[in-house]
């Protein structure tokens, strides 16, 4: 009867925190998920600045002033 109740205890112990580590880790992953798309977005942001800057100097100045007018 003891190991009984020590092995539904057991039980019962392992599912309750197994779910919270569960819940944690996909917390994280889409806590991951959210940092790589920001830093991708902010990428090819410099990207496209850097190909502007390069190769087409006038529309980088035109988008430039048209983001610092609204």
């Amino acid at each position: 009867m003891a190991f009984a109740l020590w092995a539904v205890g057991g039980f019962i112990f392992v599912v309750y925190f197994g779910t919270l580590a569960l819940q944690a880790a996909i917390i994280l992953l889409q806590l991951a998920i959210v940092v790589v798309t920001w830093s991708l977005r902010v990428l090819a942001g410099l990207a496209a600045m850097i190909w502007l800057a390069v190769f087409d100097r006038r529309a980088l100045g035109s988008a430039w002033r048209q983001g610092l007018a609204g």
